[in-house]
């Protein structure tokens, strides 16, 4: 695996796992691709990272070994005692937070 997407990958298996057995040492590892927010705006745009092999001086592009679609998802799932749990978070305008929480109590039930 090439440094450069060595370097863009991080072992988070929280989001999307993929799992990636090292040969060398037999660790395995869940990988996630990270990438800087602003140089990716198009799926065109992730397609075109480079991938970069030992022995080949061409760089392969993500896009040729990868089908990427978008998808509708939360953009972060967390857990308590293995439940997924929702967070909701509220600014109030005016009101104190009692009010507040009553809302929103009543938004959920």
């Amino acid at each position: 695996m090439s440094k450069p997407l060595i370097s863009s990958l991080t072992s988070n298996q929280m989001i999307a796992p993929n799992l990636w057995i090292d040969n060398k040492n037999g660790n395995n590892y869940f990988l996630t691709v990270q990438y800087p927010e602003a140089q990716i705006h198009t799926v065109q745009d992730l397609e075109s990272i480079p991938l970069h092999a030992d022995g080949i001086s061409q760089p392969t592009r993500l896009g040729m070994v990868a089908s990427i679609e978008p998808m509708r998802a939360p953009t972060e799932v967390d857990h308590y005692q293995i439940r997924r749990k929702l967070d909701i978070y509220v600014r109030p305008a005016t009101e104190n937070l009692g009010s507040a929480d009553n809302k929103v109590q009543h938004v959920l039930a």
